[in-house]
């Protein structure tokens, strides 16, 4: 086993699954992206996509702006799995991993560094506006009970959106860089068993919010393109 090595967050990692989490912190590894309500909105807009008329003017209009809106409720949920899911792909093979990790690195850096979370603070102003856009629609599906569920769903996601962003979201991905940078100066130094670990635990805690992260993204994906696929083959939705 090699020396332990200072990692600049705080802890030395020497092969140490307490001393990696001290690094990571427990308490710092929650990302908390109202998955409920968001989950909510989804099967909604579904549901209400699926109910348009066919050919009809203003069921065009609100199928473009129910798409619009999956985009930006799509956007954090990408974001995060486009982030942490090169690092989860290196495999756990110490004679590779240094050369998997740098280019994964360099390509983490080049993202982070240029990240200003201004997206994420505006999204929620984004889908106020999508909101009070089809609240201008006259259509008999907006006096629907689904149409109210969503209606709840968004004032709830508008109004804590902030909140999240700044509490949740933004120190993760602080935290997240501060353990990429920790793996990095232990993978320069030679130390790629010490490296492996910090990456393994990091993912371990991180494990279930990404995963349930990730199915939401792929439900919010299929349904953007079957309201693509409506737009484009004026087809309804089954």
């Amino acid at each position: 086993m090699g020396n332990d090595i200072d990692t600049g967050g705080g802890a030395h990692i020497g092969g140490d699954v307490k001393a990696a989490r001290d690094l990571i912190g427990r308490d710092q590894i929650n990302i908390a992206i109202q998955l409920q309500d968001v989950s909510g909105a989804v099967q909604v807009v579904r549901s209400l996509a699926g109910q348009l008329t066919l050919g009809d003017l203003t069921s065009e209009s609100i199928r473009a702006d129910l798409l619009s809106l999956m985009e930006e409720l799509r956007k954090t949920h990408a974001t995060i799995v486009k982030a942490v899911s090169p690092l989860r792909r290196i495999p756990d093979d110490e004679a590779t991993f240094a050369n998997d990790f740098s280019a994964v690195y360099a390509d983490f850096r080049d993202f982070y560094d240029a990240h200003d979370f201004w997206e994420e603070r505006t999204r929620c102003h984004k889908v106020s506006l999508i909101l009070t856009r089809l609240q201008q629609r006259d259509a008999p599906i907006m006096h629907s009970n689904e149409w109210a569920q969503l209606r709840e769903n968004l004032r709830a996601l508008t109004a804590v959106k902030e909140d999240v962003i700044e509490r949740h979201y933004r120190p993760f991905m602080e935290r997240f860089n501060d353990v990429m940078v920790g793996i990095d100066r232990l993978v320069k130094s030679g130390q790629i068993l010490q490296a492996i670990t910090l990456k393994q635990v990091f993912l371990n805690d991180l494990s279930s919010q990404y995963e349930d992260i990730k199915k939401m993204l792929d439900v919010m994906t299929a349904t953007i393109g079957e309201i693509e696929t409506s737009l484009q083959q004026g087809r309804v939705l089954l």
